[in-house]
């Protein structure tokens, strides 16, 4: 029995690759001998059938190892409509979930569809279209996407929107995304316009003093990176980056001592 259902199964993937007949065949062999339902599984993944393959697994998986499982491959696949595919697979077969949802607006977005990663993101966290939530989030994936100009875009317009309306919350975090962009691209002059501009509205803001001293330290400025380690040690003298930051200038001037 094993044999002869292995051979249909092999025929059907290599002949007219069928692969909802492929599904049928894979489904009466699961019935009959369920420990080749991981065989049948790579089977179709061989095959670049992803959902069909994790319908499959469905069966061996519990439903957190499995939304792992798509999640992850939903990122190999990123730019193809498979990934898509496999998410809202995902979410039909096990419920509405807010990471998921989101993720689908990356996915989206990597589709160059950038109004259904907006209502993706959107329904994901809950809020509306043109809430700042939303704007950021999807400056953050086209940061992750690589797209660091239309990152800028979308913070340089949420920053210009919540200067206007008084919304300093929200400017602070635009800015503070902004900041870390630019040091990104190793932009260190505009990282310490932004994170200059962050002090002013926080001045209590320890990630800020963090990063402008940072910055600083790429300008080469180390003196005025010292001082910034120094004052996010005072807000927080926890903070782990400031003891390193302080610690490689510390580096830096017992190079130059030797030298």
């Amino acid at each position: 029995t094993r044999a002869r259902l292995q051979g249909a199964l092999s025929s059907t993937f290599a002949g007219t690759n069928r692969l909802e007949s492929a599904w049928d065949a894979g489904q009466l062999a699961v019935d009959t001998l369920p420990d080749l339902r991981a065989k049948i599984a790579n089977g179709f993944l061989e095959h670049g059938a992803v959902v069909l393959a994790m319908r499959m697994m469905a069966g061996i998986l519990d439903p957190i190892t499995l939304r792992d499982r798509v999640t992850s491959m939903a990122a190999s696949l990123m730019g193809d409509q498979r990934a898509i595919d496999l998410l809202d697979w995902l979410l039909e077969e096990y419920g509405e979930d807010s990471p998921t949802r989101v993720n689908l607006g990356l996915h989206w977005l990597a589709l160059d569809e950038p109004e259904k990663a907006s209502t993706a993101v959107a329904k994901g966290l809950g809020k509306a279209e043109d809430s700042p939530e939303v704007a950021l989030r999807l400056a953050y994936f086209e940061q992750v996407l690589g797209r660091l100009g239309a990152a800028e875009d979308r913070l340089a317009s949420l920053v210009q929107n919540a200067d206007e309306v008084g919304a300093d919350d929200w400017l602070g975090e635009a800015l503070t995304q902004w900041g870390n962009l630019a040091f990104q691209g190793n932009h260190w002059d505009k990282a310490v316009d932004l994170f200059t501009e962050v002090i002013a509205l926080r001045p209590q803001d320890t990630y800020a003093h963090y990063a402008l001293a940072s910055a600083r330290y790429g300008q080469g400025d180390l003196a005025a990176a010292r001082k910034g380690y120094e004052r996010a040690l005072i807000l927080d003298p926890g903070f782990a980056g400031a003891h390193q930051g302080l610690e490689a200038l510390d580096a830096v001037a017992r190079a130059n001592v030797t030298h």
